[in-house]
C-alpha cells in the first residue's frame, strides 16, 4: 500500500475538522434571553439594569440575557423623597425570574409637608421625625407654636420602641433592643401623603426600623410602622397634634428577609415591648429647662425652670409654655405608662464599643426600670411608672411609653400619643423665679397648679381621640 493511500483518509478528516472549527469561529452567537418580572413597594420605581435605565417603571416585565445582572430600582416622590433598592439578580433561560422589592429611603431633613389647622404647626418627615428644628434647620418658624409666631420648641420628637427578643431566637435570645434618640433608626418605606378635610389635616406614611450595621449585636429590626399625624380642626384641640403608630412585626416577611437575611428564621418575637414617644423640647434657651410628670393625669412635660426666656417673642418671654405628651390609645395589655427624664449628656448613643450597654440602658429608661448603677436619679417606687427625674436645670429629653406588649411575626399593635402645648396658669408662678418640679411621686407640688392648663388640654385630647380617629382614619 502506498504512503499516500495510507495517510489520505486521516488527512482528509483533519482538514474537515479544521474547516469546521473555522466555520464555528466565524458564526454569530445568538444570546439566550429570559424574562424578569419586577415589582416594588412603592410601585412606579424606575428600573435600571447594569447601570442603564430601561425607561420602564414597576411593575413591568423585562427581556434580558440569561445571566447575572445588577438591578437597581429608584423612586422619587412629588415631594422629593428618594426610595431605592439594589441587588444582583439571575435571569434563567427557561423560567420567569420575579423580583418583589421593598424600597427604602425617604427624606429626613428640610422636607415638606407642613401641617397646621389650629395653633400648632409641624413639619413632617417620612423617617419618623416630627416638628423637629434639628432636622429642618432651613425652615425657621415652620414648626412653631402658636403657628403665627416664630417660637419653635421641639428640637426632636419621634417614636421610641424597646423590647426583649424571645427565647426562641437562638443566638439573639434575650437580647434587649431599642430605637435610638437621634440616630438613623428609621427607614422610609412610602412617600408622605397629606389629605385635608373638615376634620383637619392628616399625613400618612410607613417606615421600617433599621439602624444599620453600627451596633454590636442585632438591633431593633423588622418593625414596620404605619404612621398617621393628625392636626385636628376641632376648636377644643387647637393646641394638640396627634400621632398614631401601627407597629407590625415583619421579620418573617419575604421582602424584609431578602433585605436583611441575617435575621434568623422564622422571624423574631418581641416580648415586653414598650412604645411611645421621646420629646426633646427646648423652651427658648435649652440649658435652663426641667421636666416632670403628673402620674394621675398621665401627662409628661418639659418647661422653663424660671419661666423667663428673652429669646421668645409674641408675648411669651415672661410666660414660656409647657410642652407635653399624653398617651391616647394603647393595646389592652399595655397597662403601664412609664415616664423617664434624662439630660442630653446621658443619651444612650455614646459611641463605638458601648452599643450593648446603650441598648440595655435605653430599655430601662423606656420602661422606667432603672438599676442602681444607672447615671440617673431614680424616682421610682413600688408599682408606679415613674423612672428617672431631676430638679436641676439642663437640656432634657423626656419619654412616655405604654406596655408591655408581645409582638410575634405578623402581629400588629396600635399606639397613639398627643403633643400638647399650654401657657402656664396665671398667678401660679413668678416670671424669673425658679420653680423646681420636685419628686413626681409627691402629690400637691406647686408645678401641678402651673400645669393645670396643660393637664386640662391633655385630658381633653385623650377623651376626644376616638372621635377624631373616627372622622379622619382610613
Amino acid at each position: 500500500m502506498s504512503s499516500g493511500r495510507r495517510f489520505g483518509l486521516p488527512l482528509l478528516l483533519c482538514l474537515l475538522w479544521l474547516g469546521a472549527c473555522e466555520l464555528e469561529r466565524g458564526r454569530i452567537t445568538i444570546p439566550v434571553f429570559g424574562q424578569l418580572e419586577v415589582r416594588s413597594d412603592p410601585s412606579g420605581a424606575l428600573i435600571v439594569i447594569d447601570g442603564t435605565s430601561t425607561g420602564l417603571v414597576t411593575p413591568a416585565r423585562v427581556d434580558r440575557s440569561a445571566a447575572r445582572h445588577r438591578l437597581k430600582l429608584q423612586f422619587t416622590s412629588a415631594l422629593g423623597e428618594v426610595f431605592e433598592w439594589e441587588d444582583d439578580v439571575v435571569v434563567p433561560e427557561t423560567a420567569l425570574a420575579v423580583v418583589d422589592a421593598a424600597l427604602v429611603g425617604g427624606c429626613r431633613s428640610n422636607c415638606a409637608p407642613r401641617l397646621q389647622t389650629g395653633r400648632v404647626a409641624c413639619v413632617i418627615t417620612g423617617r419618623g421625625d416630627f416638628c423637629s428644628t434639628v432636622f429642618n434647620p432651613n425652615r425657621p418658624g415652620d414648626s412653631a407654636w402658636p403657628a403665627t409666631s416664630v417660637n419653635e420648641y421641639v428640637a426632636g420628637l419621634r417614636l421610641q420602641v424597646g423590647a426583649v427578643i424571645a427565647p426562641d431566637a437562638v443566638a439573639f435570645a434575650g437580647d434587649t433592643v431599642a430605637s435610638l434618640v437621634y440616630a438613623d433608626t428609621w427607614r422610609g418605606r412610602s412617600p408622605v401623603s397629606v389629605t385635608s378635610g373638615a376634620a383637619g389635616q392628616v399625613a400618612a406614611f410607613r417606615y421600617w426600623s433599621d439602624p444599620g450595621p453600627t451596633l454590636i449585636r442585632l438591633p431593633l429590626r423588622g418593625i414596620e410602622v404605619g404612621q398617621w399625624v393628625i392636626a385636628p380642626s376641632l376648636p377644643d384641640l387647637a393646641d394638640v397634634l396627634y400621632f398614631r403608630f401601627r407597629l407590625r412585626n415583619v421579620t418573617a416577611d419575604p421582602r424584609f428577609r431578602a433585605w436583611r437575611p441575617e435575621v434568623p428564621e422564622p422571624g423574631l418575637r418581641y416580648e415586653g415591648l414598650y412604645a411611645g414617644m421621646s420629646l426633646d423640647a427646648d423652651i427658648g434657651d435649652a440649658d435652663d429647662d426641667v421636666g416632670t410628670t403628673i402620674p394621675d393625669a398621665g401627662v409628661a412635660f418639659l418647661y422653663d425652670l424660671n419661666f423667663r426666656d428673652s429669646t421668645l417673642v409674641s408675648g411669651y418671654p415672661n410666660r414660656p409654655p409647657l410642652v407635653g405628651l399624653v398617651i391616647t390609645e394603647a393595646p389592652a395589655s399595655a397597662v403601664r405608662r412609664p415616664v423617664s427624664l434624662w439630660r442630653i449628656g446621658e443619651d444612650w448613643e455614646r459611641g463605638p464599643g458601648t452599643a450593648d450597654d446603650d441598648l440595655d440602658l435605653a430599655y430601662r429608661l423606656l420602661t422606667a426600670r432603672l438599676q442602681g448603677s444607672d447615671p440617673f436619679i431614680d424616682c421610682s417606687g413600688p408599682g408606679d411608672d415613674v423612672g428617672a427625674c431631676s430638679d436641676d436645670p439642663a437640656d432634657y429629653r423626656i419619654s412616655l411609653t405604654a406596655g408591655p406588649v408581645t409582638l410575634a411575626p405578623g402581629d400588629s399593635a396600635v399606639f397613639a400619643v398627643a403633643l400638647v402645648f399650654a401657657e402656664p396658669v396665671p398667678g401660679t408662678f413668678v416670671s424669673g423665679s425658679a420653680l423646681p418640679p420636685g419628686n413626681p411621686r409627691v402629690r400637691g407640688r406647686s408645678i401641678e397648679a402651673v400645669a393645670d392648663s396643660l393637664v386640662t388640654r391633655a385630658q381633653r385630647a385623650r377623651s376626644l381621640w376616638p372621635q377624631v380617629w373616627t372622622q379622619v382614619g382610613p
